[in-house]
């Protein structure tokens, strides 16, 4: 995640960058081709802010996955060919790998469940499709 992100979007709750730093979120400086390329993303996904255009530069020129779960940079990400993963993806690969127990990933989904329209934003259908297993 670009550096000033964290900074500046991180900030609810209190601590939260800090935190996902200690879990070993890279906060990185951007080059100048991914700051052009950033800048080009602005005519063509008017809906992304500036940090969302920064973060599908950073993940095209680097080669890496985007974590997101907004739309529109979703949508930009399969334009331009950006491999991503949303939280729902993240948790799926924890419960296939056995990295968290059934029963973890059931209390994870629930509590997205229970804070989903509030803190979270998730398609509750999938929320509630996870929890039939």
């Amino acid at each position: 995640m670009h550096k000033d992100a964290v900074t500046d979007e991180l900030l609810s709750p209190p601590g939260l960058g800090e935190e996902l730093v200690s879990y070993g979120l890279q906060p990185v400086e951007i080059s100048i081709e991914e700051f052009v390329l950033a800048q080009s993303y602005g005519e063509r996904y008017k809906r992304l802010s500036t940090y969302d255009r920064i973060a599908l530069a950073i993940a095209k020129t680097r080669n890496i996955i985007l974590l997101t779960g907004d739309k529109a940079l979703r949508n930009a990400a399969a334009q331009e060919d950006v491999s991503f993963i949303g939280t729902l993806g993240i948790l799926d690969q924890l419960k296939e790998t056995n990295s968290i127990t059934l029963e973890e990933y059931r209390y994870c989904i629930e509590q997205l469940l229970q804070h989903n329209g509030k803190d979270v934003r998730l398609p509750e259908a999938e929320l509630r499709l996870r929890l039939k297993i």
